[in-house]
């Protein structure tokens, strides 16, 4: 089943979106999947953790995406930088230092 199948693709954007909309407005909350109860414990953990060190630095979703490039470009330019082995996406999320697993998970979470 495609788009084309069903001639969607000959449709306007304007249409399409129309149609997108309507497909989604027609899914019941009852056909939506259950978020499974580890998540959900995973979930309040995080938030526990955060509530008991509300003082980690946060970044904005914006910060975290244009330090992520920057590495990521420098990585592409041959920096050694991303060669550290305390590098991840978490540090460049949070600071250029290592995270204990504790100020990893709230800080990943608070985003």
């Amino acid at each position: 089943m495609s788009i084309k199948d069903y001639g969607i693709d000959k449709l306007s954007a304007a249409d399409r979106l129309q149609l997108a909309q309507e497909i989604w407005d027609s899914i019941g909350p009852e056909s939506l999947p259950t978020v499974p109860d580890w998540q959900l414990q995973e979930i309040e953990r995080r938030i526990a953790a955060f509530d008991a060190n509300p003082q980690i630095e946060c970044r904005c979703w914006d910060e975290v995406k244009a330090r992520i490039r920057a590495k990521l470009a420098a990585k592409s330019e041959g920096s050694n930088d991303v060669n550290d082995p305390f590098y991840s996406l978490t540090d460049l999320a949070v600071t250029d230092k290592p995270l204990d697993n504790t100020q990893i998970d709230t800080t990943i979470y608070s985003h």
